[in-house]
């Protein structure tokens, strides 16, 4: 899982500039201040009631991704690390997180399954069929994550960026062939499955499931 990416390099694939720039190796990057360790990026997102980079300060990472209202903030709090400056960070996190871990899901066959329901039942019967044919399969959805049968614990039905290519990369390195994958909607709005390379989709149905993030059918259908 050993990849090392400059800041200019992320700059470049995110569209963003750089300010405070420094001669940094990148081989991580997280969207939790807490779990961000040295060599990784902080990737601050504005929130419902607060902005990410108001936990930049207290974070251990080595440069931080943000939008302009970050680096505002950033800049107040006498922040000295690299910071990559971008319009908005959720539409291309994907491609960055891929790009900070080696590009994963291109080493990998991805099997995406969407829909508002039976997307747990249909992966499960993709991974049984996998697994009887032979191939090493990783399992990400609602009851989490499952790599050749063992457990990894995780919170979303389709994690955030970061997590997600973490997890290919983490699966590459185990010798992982096939994933099949839930894709839920929300993901699908929020980015999450950026920078993923899938080999082929399912969709399932379509019922008014989700309508309270959703504004209409019709949003919720595309």
């Amino acid at each position: 899982m050993s990849n090392h990416i400059s800041i200019n390099t992320i700059a470049q694939i995110a569209g963003g500039r750089v300010e405070n720039d420094a001669a940094v190796e990148i081989s991580g990057i997280s969207l939790d201040s807490r779990a961000v360790g040295s060599g990784a990026i902080f990737a601050a997102l504005p929130g419902t009631r607060t902005h990410g980079a108001m936990f930049a300060h207290d974070s251990a990472a080595s440069a931080f991704l943000t939008d302009e209202e970050g680096w505002a903030l950033l800049q107040d709090a006498g922040e000295i690390r690299p910071v990559i400056v971008v319009e908005s960070v959720r539409p291309i996190l994907g491609r960055v997180a891929s790009a900070v871990y080696g590009n994963p899901s291109s080493k990998l066959t991805v099997l995406g399954v969407t829909g508002t329901s039976g997307k747990t039942t249909t992966t499960y019967m993709l991974e049984a069929g996998l697994t009887a044919a032979d191939k090493k399969v990783g399992l990400i959805g609602t009851t989490g994550t499952r790599i050749m049968g063992e457990d990894v614990p995780t919170s979303l039905t389709t994690p955030e960026a970061p997590k997600l290519q973490e997890l290919f990369a983490e699966m590459v390195t185990r010798g992982v062939t096939h994933v099949v994958m839930e894709v839920s909607s929300h993901a699908l709005d929020l980015g999450r499955v950026g920078g993923t390379q899938f080999t082929a989709a399912g969709f399932t149905n379509l019922s008014q499931d989700h309508l309270d993030f959703h504004p209409t059918m019709e949003d919720y259908f595309e």
